[in-house]
């Protein structure tokens, strides 16, 4: 999949990094004391150092073009992959001297996986022997910080794409498996074989980040034996720190820990979701109705009754003919209080009405959407997308161009908050060319001079001026 998109890795020390892309608190130094003090980093870092194994095996040669996937090469390699994660796991807990609770612990168990944490707020959820049911590639992310929030709305041991806040990647060390070459940063995208397939999984699970969740960004963090990267993705290209030793010294892993805590203090909108998104809940409005409208409906018409004279059909209801406008009325449901104006708010009393009230549709369209909700389809979460100051109700898209860097190009049927149809709404991210319109401008021009074959424009826009930043660093 890397062959996709040559040329586009930058690299960075860590500290720009940081200083680049993760906003810097007040107070962080302070906070980040409290949290980790010093005898603290120097039990984590004694930990690290009697647990981290690297293989003397794993040789540090890039330049066999010929070398065997390393992945899964024998079980006593798989192993040694499996023990770094569990190390982490064990670290992530804090749990040092007291392994379990007993009197002379200052902490119950319950209070050391809460609180002391290597990210605080998040938990890490460990997924590299399951794929998420319903995702079509299978993929099987070693692991991900998940935020305690959603902990409830998690499936335990399987990747989570709809909720992964930060990816983490393990490997267990050696050049072999390192994605990227420090030594030629102007080219820093090895062909060496092994080199090249782990840098395909990370690229692949980008892909199903930026499939199932909606983001300007998205943060991993690569670990391959006794170092890591911090890797930033958007549609433009990649960021990746320059390898880091985390084990070796306090300081080292100091620095390690400071990451890790700032991404802990990311808004997520600092942490790249898009903040014009809002993940619906299942008590929500939104939520309810889009279950209800997902249900058949009897009097929904078959695309293909149509007659030679009407290519819409004679006994078309006239919802469904309205549906074809650029610009339909406000649904009444709204002025009768049937249904809240803000699709994101928790809904206790309009159970009767949101399961009842409905308006046909061409089946097809329905049935799309129904998909679009199934969780065989490997998504559990909806959104409420806000495209000229209106709600859009979506699923997962019913159509997702490959790959994270490009366009990204997604199809949803959506459900029009506002007039309670359904539409069809493309989410792309738009290459900036001087004198060239959007394709929205160009659809508008179209209908108004009544091209046939031309889709109906809603709306459009450009979603809260949002850019990426790599493309702003080639």
């Amino acid at each position: 999949m890397m062959s996709n998109a040559p040329g586009c890795t930058i690299l960075l020390p860590l500290s720009d990094f940081v200083k680049k892309f993760i906003k810097q608190r007040r107070g962080f130094r302070a906070a980040f004391d409290a949290h980790f003090p010093s005898t603290s980093i120097e039990k984590i870092s004694q930990q690290l150092r009697d647990l981290l194994v690297i293989p003397a095996r794993v040789p540090d040669d890039d330049d066999d073009e010929n070398d065997e996937d390393e992945e899964g090469s024998n079980e006593a390699s798989l192993a040694i992959e499996k023990d770094i994660t569990r190390l982490w796991v064990r670290c992530s807990r804090h749990y040092f001297d007291h392994q379990t609770t007993d009197v002379d612990s200052p902490w119950s168990q319950a209070e050391l996986d809460q609180t002391h944490r290597l990210c605080p707020g998040f938990y890490m959820n460990l997924s590299g022997t399951a794929p998420q049911p319903g995702e079509p590639t299978r993929s099987k992310v070693d692991a991900s910080l998940i935020p305690e929030s959603d902990r409830d709305l998690t499936t335990p041991n399987v990747p989570n794409w709809d909720y992964q806040r930060f990816t983490l990647e393990f490997k267990r060390g050696g050049t072999k498996l390192e994605p990227f070459d420090d030594k030629h940063p102007d080219c820093p995208e090895t062909n060496t074989l092994s080199r090249r397939k782990v840098r395909g999984q990370l690229f692949s699970y980008a892909d199903i980040i930026f499939r199932y969740q909606h983001r300007t960004a998205h943060f991993m963090l690569f670990v391959n034996g006794s170092k890591f990267r911090a890797i930033r993705w958007d549609r433009a290209g990649i960021i990746a720190t320059h390898a880091t030793e985390y084990a070796a010294t306090e300081t080292h892993t100091k620095v390690l820990l400071e990451l890790l805590y700032r991404f802990s203090q990311m808004t997520p909108s600092e942490a790249g979701l898009d903040p014009t998104a809002t993940r619906l809940s299942q008590t929500s409005c939104g939520w309810k109705r889009m279950t209800a409208l997902s249900l058949e409906d009897p009097e929904d018409v078959d695309e293909d009754e149509k007659t030679e004279y009407d290519p819409i059909g004679d006994s078309i209801p006239d919802s469904v003919r309205r549906s074809r406008d650029a610009q339909v009325p406000p649904s009444p449901l709204f002025a009768e209080g049937l249904l809240h104006d803000d699709p994101t708010t928790m809904c206790c009393n309009h159970k009767s009405t949101i399961d009842t009230l409905n308006y046909p549709a061409f089946k097809y369209i329905r049935n799309l959407f129904r998909e679009s909700l199934s969780f065989e389809r490997g998504s559990k979460a909806r959104y409420a997308l806000k495209v000229c100051d209106r709600y859009f109700l979506v699923g997962v898209a019913i159509y997702a161009a490959s790959g994270p860097i490009g366009r990204g190009t997604r199809g949803f049927v959506a459900l029009e908050w506002n007039t309670q149809r359904f539409v069809f709404l493309k989410d792309s991210w738009r290459p900036h060319y001087v004198g060239v319109k959007p394709e929205g401008a160009t659809l508008a021009t179209l209908n108004e001079k009544h091209i046939p074959m031309v889709p109906t424009l809603v709306c459009h826009e450009d979603v809260g001026g949002q850019e990426t930043q790599s493309s702003q660093m080639y």
